[in-house]
C-alpha cells in the first residue's frame, strides 16, 4: 500500500494538480522545456498514465506483476532521466522503489488480491 501512496500522490500531481501540483500541461511543459531534457511528449503522457495504473493495479491486487514490471520501468526512468550523475544519497528513494516493484514483479500479488483468488479458481489444487 505504500507504493499505492507514493503514486498516487505523485501521478496525482502531474495529471490533475492534486496535493500541490500543476497538472498535465504544466508537467509536459515543464519536462519538454528543460536543459538537457530531451523526453519526447508521448513518453512524458505515458508515464504520467503508467503512475496513474498502477495506484489502480496495486491496489486491487490486479495484474500485479505488470504493476511491478512499470514501478520498475518508472523508477529507472528516473532514476536516468532526473537523477542520472548525481551522487548515490540523490537515488536513494529511487531505487528502494524500484526494489519494491522488483519483488512485486518476480513474487506477484498476496493472499488478498484479485490476482491470487483468480488463480486459485483457474489452477488445478495440487498435493
Amino acid at each position: 500500500m505504500a507504493l499505492v501512496a507514493i503514486f498516487l500522490y505523485q501521478g496525482g500531481q502531474k495529471a490533475f494538480g492534486w496535493f500541490g501540483g500543476e497538472g498535465w500541461m504544466a508537467t509536459v511543459h515543464a519536462w519538454t522545456s528543460a536543459e538537457g531534457v530531451n523526453v519526447p511528449v508521448i513518453l512524458i503522457s505515458a508515464a504520467i498514465i503508467a503512475e496513474l495504473l498502477v495506484v489502480v493495479l496495486l491496489f486491487f491486487g490486479l495484474l500485479t506483476r505488470l504493476g511491478g514490471l512499470l514501478v520498475v520501468i518508472l523508477m529507472g526512468a528516473a532514476i536516468f532521466y532526473v537523477h542520472g550523475g548525481t551522487t548515490f544519497e540523490n537515488v536513494q528513494l529511487p531505487l528502494t522503489i524500484l526494489s519494491s516493484g522488483l519483488a512485486l514483479l518476480f513474487l506477484g500479488g498476496g493472499h488478498l488480491s484479485i490476482d491470487r483468488a483468480i488463480g486459485s479458481n483457474l489452477l488445478p489444487t495440487i498435493g
